[in-house]
């Protein structure tokens, strides 16, 4: 996995003068846009499009100091006006493009991708299970997307009280994952979040909802007890530790028949809280 990492920085240098899309760069590796966006952010502590525009504005401030006119430098960025590659520059930078030829600049480097151990470690918490294998169904369910700063309580209030609303669904297991925003929804706090509710019976369409066959497949898994004692912590920490163990074991994270999730599962045990979260291997 860190090879397919390093090979999506490469491929951003490559083509650092298109406008670059997180489905370009998932495509270039044969990632689903989904499953990229959390390894890379697993292996970097960054997510991709933050990355891909820091490095835009490091070629940006090469080409103002050569005395290409803005405009052209934000053009060949793939920026559609100079207002756009302005605000992007000042968030980078903390300065006007104009006045970088002045002052002296933070150089940021392409980022060499680390084996994900010396980020981590590989060390077991307790309150991470040892990993195990479930096989999901093919999966109707409803689904609905929220970017705000608090996405997941917002979206799974939001769909359970749609489903509440539709008693002739039967619904049942529930899950979640993190979608990507872009850069400058991150500057402004923003995270994204997509939750599912399987359901059964007629389901008719309605605004903020959609409608979604997944199809089945083999999944490892870890189970995170109390995972919002700590979440950042404990969540984070038990995705690395799945990341790791799948490839230290040589399975298949990611698949070109199509897309692939990595999907999280609160769950009440016994009285407590429990979050299975899964990456598909089959």
């Amino acid at each position: 996995m860190r090879e397919v990492m390093q090979a999506v920085v490469d491929y951003v240098e490559a083509n650092i003068e298109d406008p670059l899309t997180l489905e370009d760069c998932a495509g270039a590796v044969g990632y689903s846009k989904y499953h990229l966006h959390r390894l890379f952010q697993l292996y970097t502590g960054e997510s991709l499009m933050r990355y891909v525009r820091k490095r835009k504005m490091m070629h940006a401030v090469v080409r103002i100091r050569r005395g290409e006119r803005m405009m052209d430098v934000a053009l060949a960025l793939g920026y559609s006006s100079e207002r756009a590659f302005s605000r992007a520059f000042r968030t980078v930078n903390q300065c006007a493009p104009s006045v970088c030829k002045k002052r002296s600049m933070l150089w940021l480097e392409p980022i060499v991708i680390e084996e994900l151990e010396s980020l981590g470690g590989s060390r077991m918490e307790n309150y991470l299970s040892e990993v195990f294998f479930e096989t999901l169904p093919d999966l109707t369910v409803v689904s609905a997307v929220v970017i705000s700063k608090n996405p997941e309580e917002e979206v799974i209030a939001f769909l359970n009280d749609w489903v509440e609303k539709h008693p002739g669904l039967k619904a049942d297991r529930r899950f979640g994952f993190d979608v990507p925003v872009s850069a400058a929804q991150q500057d402004e706090g923003l995270r994204g979040y997509e939750y599912w509710i399987s359901v059964t019976g007629k389901v008719k369409v309605t605004n903020g909802v959609s409608i979604k066959t997944i199809a089945g497949a083999k999944y490892a898994a870890i189970r995170i007890a109390d995972p919002f004692s700590d979440p950042f912590n404990r969540i984070g920490k038990g995705w690395g530790r799945l990341v790791q163990w799948v490839k230290e074991n040589a399975l298949p994270e990611e698949n070109a028949q199509g897309v692939r999730y990595c999907l999280e599962e609160v769950k009440e045990i016994d009285g407590e809280t429990m979050m299975d979260i899964f990456m598909a291997i089959e």
